[in-house]
């Protein structure tokens, strides 16, 4: 009974040894802000590069008055002249 106690606590601990490696937690955080920061600064092509579009890529976007937005994931990749400041929250 003891030996298998210790495997599943053993089998537990190694688990979660394995767990996402703080390099990609670093790296997850450090593409989010230059995301934020690209879209602020209306810099197009750097923001178009934090996307890689996949088949099950969807963008959602809330407004204020309750709705939601279904766009296509390209219109982050090439978006419209006016698209950009059009959806910036200005505080």
């Amino acid at each position: 009974m003891q030996k298998c106690l210790f495997l599943l606590f053993l089998t537990f601990a190694l688990s979660s040894a394995w767990g996402q490696p703080t390099q990609c937690s670093v790296a997850i955080v450090r593409l989010l802000e230059k995301k934020a920061a690209t879209w602020r600064s209306d810099d197009i092509n750097t923001h178009a590069d934090c996307w890689q579009i996949r088949p099950y890529s969807r963008i959602l976007v809330s407004t204020a008055d309750g709705r939601s937005l279904n766009l296509a994931p390209s219109i982050i990749i090439n978006p419209p002249a006016n698209f950009v400041w059009k959806f910036q929250i200005h505080i």
